[in-house]
């Protein structure tokens, strides 16, 4: 067979058990602009397997081996691991990458590497952890981490304002709302009144002065001939009040 001359990034090994997290792992290298070679996508019918298997772990520049129960209890599996393993036994070139995806325990000289962990990772910070860890060079975070000690108390707990700055709202002119009944209708007239206000809920736009005599939610009662109603007057933020009032009752 003729040698394929072009080299790949990674060569992707894997069990057929996880041939789903091999395809999602070459797809976001390939994604992240590394080369990779795959038995799913790369070895043709008609190959030879064995002879393909030999070809990629030549021409690929480190092994991704997905790791699970199945990948290391399988028989195929082992000579690819070792021969990446064979190439870089100290690891200076990190050319054994291996990425665990399901839950297992590595023995022997491959529990010697450190491994990429995706085991009950959300798919967004898997993806982070995989580049991350094939990624050259350290793993520095691109935030500070938070200082791990108590926080020191600080004798000033607001900063204080600029001297001569005027506050962000400031001398803003008071619009009278159109919606508001308006204070030709006031609380004390309401009592005082021989016409009882509609039924229903009224809103009262009242002066600061009005205000300062209206503290606390006020009840009264207005008659007109022989009927009897109710009026509750309560005060809101101090400069509008709700007026409740109820229609008379008929005999």
């Amino acid at each position: 067979m003729a040698r394929k001359a072009a080299t790949r990034d990674f060569f992707i090994s894997y069990n057929k058990a996880d041939r789903a997290w091999a395809e999602w792992i070459a797809w976001h290298l390939e994604e992240a602009g590394y080369t990779t070679v795959l038995q799913a996508r790369d070895f043709r019918p008609g190959s030879n397997f064995v002879l393909e298997m030999d070809e990629a772990a030549k021409r690929a520049k480190r092994t991704v081996a997905v790791l699970s129960a199945d990948y290391l209890d399988a028989v195929f599996t082992q000579p690819e691991w070792a021969a990446a393993l064979a190439q870089d036994p100290t690891g200076e070139k990190r050319t054994l990458m291996p990425v665990r995806v399901r839950k297992c325990e590595t023995e022997g000289l491959l529990a010697q590497v450190v491994y990429i962990d995706l085991v009950n990772l959300p798919e967004e910070k898997a993806k982070a952890v995989l580049l991350d860890g094939v990624r050259a060079g350290r793993a520095k975070p691109e935030l500070a981490p938070g200082f791990p000690g108590p926080a020191a108390e600080r004798s000033v707990v607001q900063q204080p304002s600029f001297p001569g700055a005027l506050p962000p709202v400031w001398n803003l002119p008071h619009l009278r709302n159109p919606n508001l009944t308006g204070r030709g209708l006031s609380p004390s007239g309401l009592r005082e009144s021989q016409r009882p206000p509609k039924a229903g809920i009224h809103l009262i736009e009242l002066s600061t002065a009005e205000a300062d005599r209206a503290e606390k939610p006020q009840e009264g009662t207005y008659t007109r001939g022989d009927a009897k109603g109710c009026l509750c007057v309560g005060v809101y933020d101090r400069r509008m009040v709700s007026v409740h009032s109820m229609s008379p009752a008929r005999k």
